[in-house]
């Protein structure tokens, strides 16, 4: 072991230290624990910083003792917050001040794992280990890895978290062998735009925090303001920003949002197109797959070519989970998928790029299901039914997929809560009745079909779904009245009018007596193709539990609570499980006793924004007075959780106009956010406001 520093500014080496660096050596995971809580005394090292204070046999130690706490969601017993807190921000801060490689890569492999587990662990305004974990990744980076990582958090819009995501941008290496980038880097510009595109969608508050970056961000890149001008008008043009934000920037350069008046400038890098590049190549695919594909890989490598370049992964994301629904379909005159195992590398990348992207999620769920791994397909399902509960896509993905597993009681079940979240939303009636149906289910089917159309007489969907349960069942005279009424509200478009003739036709073979056959669904064999590493990896979280969790919240929902107990039964305790289980005491033990039990769990995860606003949320329903402060500390820790938390201040609270823009183009954050606001009152809103809360604290 290399000496301490005994020089003039550091004490001499006396019995104390030395009694620990001789248990560091006999044991150095559990010395450097004891050392990072508080536990033991360094004698004259005791005053010094811990970073400052420690040997140079660190490499093992550290990376094992970061391992170790990433299997608990909560401060070890007998270390209160503020020293656990405290122990975490010496250990990052180690990082940044020794040559650690083997924790610094672990730390860059593992970065959606360790962040989703650092959201929840407490934080305080003097220790707060999330920035100086950030700091130490920006410090650290030898590659483009972490690229993903930092655009995701300037997306988030949270100011502290997209100001280092920023010093990442600026830190990263120009590419994959550790050049330095000189210039000013396109994905740094991205990032701002992007940052900006969160900020412009809050109140006018923020027009200063981010016009407050680009004045640091200029200072950090002296550049002529013409030259400024023409980087934010490249980004631009690459994705145009909301009329807000435009409006902003207008404020420090207003040449941004005009033409450039140089007439030979050169063109902006630019993605492939789907229309023109893509396209073309899939209409030859299923007639010469062995030529189309190696074209096709290459059009995907410009996609993350361009990706890399810029930092703008729109066009990637909205690609690869394209292509992958296309080689997720049966080709051309056969029976057998395209290519689903390629169907679901490019679902994960794109998931990887934009962990927000419903359809990315809802793509590598069907091709898991698909080729027949229904354990991890059924955890991303319900993943996506928690991460996006704004969504009816969603709720009818999992829904269809859990009557087709021969699961119907629980897909039902999913349907029927949809209708409660979506009251005038056809689309779950028709989608739960056409689940029904395939699922052999006709008369239940049927009576689904009858009830929606009370409440939707004119839904073309619907008028053809009856159609085509009366025509199942054989009830040729009711079929025939139903399919002159889906004639009646029918659109003229082109697939509406296939549907009606295809139903006419099968009419038609009923009366005749010659029924065509029914297709049934094939579904592959359930296999196990994988662990749950490459999917938790997306989103930094186990997805395992997410079916229990979601089957907890259904029977809840349904009040059926010895089946929503049963569910949790097999899990252990993380913030989660204890909102589920805090949930269902209400019905049975009242909010008093619901309030004391988010008590305990609000101490036990005091980083969990979920947790903490289900225990203020209990107090308000169980009498006691909460007080305009202490909503006002949640909301100024928690950010993410501001529509609830202003809702439940003000009942009559309006939707932010930016949410209302024509142009803002919502993302899924903006998009579930919306539908919170738009919620009203009564049982709903609380139906809504608990999905909030879950879906925040998946993301």
């Amino acid at each position: 072991m290399a000496p301490i520093n005994t020089s003039p500014d550091y004490p001499a080496l006396d019995s104390a230290a030395q009694a620990w660096l001789d248990d560091f050596a006999a044991d150095p995971l559990s010395a450097l624990d004891r050392l990072l809580m508080g536990k033991v005394w360094l004698g004259g090292y005791a005053a010094a910083e811990t970073s400052n204070a420690l040997p140079q046999l660190l490499p093992t130690a550290l990376l094992g003792w970061l391992k170790q706490q990433l299997h608990t969601t909560e401060a070890p017993p007998g270390v209160n917050a503020k020293i656990y807190a405290q122990a975490l921000v010496d250990a990052f801060a180690l990082l940044q001040g020794f040559d650690l490689p083997q924790t610094r890569a672990w730390c860059i492999e593992q970065v959606t794992g360790v962040w989703a587990w650092l959201k929840v662990q407490a934080a305080f305004r003097t220790r707060d280990p999330r920035p100086v974990f950030l700091r130490a990744l920006a410090l650290a980076q030898l590659d483009r890895k972490l690229l993903p990582f930092w655009m995701m958090l300037c997306r988030h819009g949270v100011r502290e978290e997209a100001d280092l995501a920023l010093f990442g941008l600026r830190r990263m290496p120009k590419d994959d062998q550790g050049e330095v980038e000189r210039g000013l880097p396109r994905a740094l510009i991205q990032g701002f735009l992007d940052y900006g595109r969160t900020a412009a969608r809050g109140d006018d508050s923020r027009k200063k925090e981010w016009l407050a970056e680009v004045d640091f961000l200029t200072a950090v890149y002296p550049m002529r303001r013409d030259q400024w001008a023409g980087a934010f008008r490249e980004g631009m043009a690459r994705r145009s920003p909301p009329k807000r934000l435009r409006h902003w920037l207008d404020e420090r350069y207003p040449a941004a949002n005009q033409e450039s008046p140089r007439a030979n400038r050169a063109a902006p890098l630019k993605a492939p197109y789907w229309n023109d590049e893509i396209r073309p190549l899939l209409d030859r695919f299923d007639h010469t797959p062995e030529t189309v594909s190696p074209a096709l890989r290459a059009k995907l490598d410009e996609h993350r070519h361009y990706a890399r370049e810029t930092g703008d992964s729109y066009f990637l994301t909205r690609t690869f989970r394209q292509l992958g629904e296309y080689l997720l379909n049966q080709a051309l005159g056969t029976q057998a998928m395209r290519d689903p195992e390629w169907a679901l590398d490019l679902g994960q990348e794109a998931t990887l790029w934009e962990p927000s992207d419903h359809h990315s999620w809802a793509l590598v769920a069907r091709t898991l299901n698909a080729l027949g791994d229904w354990t991890r397909a059924r955890a991303v399902f319900w993943y996506a039914r928690r991460r996006f509960p704004h969504n009816p896509f969603s709720h009818a993905q999992l829904g269809h997929a859990l009557a087709m597993r021969d699961l119907v009681d629980e897909g039902e079940a999913v349907y029927r809560q949809a209708i409660r979240r979506f009251p005038d939303n056809p689309v779950c009636w028709a989608d739960l009745a056409h689940t029904l149906r395939v699922a052999g289910r006709r008369e239940q089917a049927l009576a689904v079909c009858r009830e929606a159309q009370v409440y939707f007489p004119k839904d073309q969907v619907l008028a053809c779904g009856l159609t085509g349960v009366l025509i199942d069942l054989g009830r040729a005279d009711e079929a025939r009245a139903a399919l002159d009424r889906a004639y009646q509200v029918s659109d003229a478009s082109e697939k509406q009018q296939r549907t009606l003739a295809d139903l006419r036709r099968r009419l038609d073979a009923v009366e005749a007596r010659q029924p065509l056959p029914w297709k049934h669904p094939f579904l592959a064999k359930e296999r196990i193709l994988g662990d749950f590493a490459s999917i938790n990896s997306l989103v930094g979280i186990d997805l395992c539990p997410m079916p229990a969790l979601g089957l907890a919240g259904l029977w809840r929902n349904a009040n059926e609570l010895q089946r929503a107990q049963s569910e949790l039964q097999g899990l252990g305790r993380f913030p989660a499980s204890d909102v589920e289980r805090g949930l269902i005491l209400v019905p049975s033990e009242g909010w008093a006793v619901t309030r004391d039990f988010f008590q305990n769990s609000a101490q036990r995860y005091p980083g969990d924004g979920c947790t903490q606003v289900h225990y203020q949320r209990a107090r308000v329903r169980a009498g006691d007075q909460v007080n305009v402060a202490d909503w006002n500390s949640l909301r100024g820790r928690f950010e993410e959780y501001a529509p609830v938390i202003r809702i439940e201040q003000n009942p009559a609270a309006t939707m932010p106009a930016a949410l209302t823009d024509d142009d803002a183009g919502l993302d899924e954050d903006s998009a579930l956010s919306t539908w919170m606001y738009q919620a009203g009152a009564g049982s709903r809103r609380d139906l809504v406001e608990e999905d909030f809360l879950a879906a925040r604290q998946v993301a």
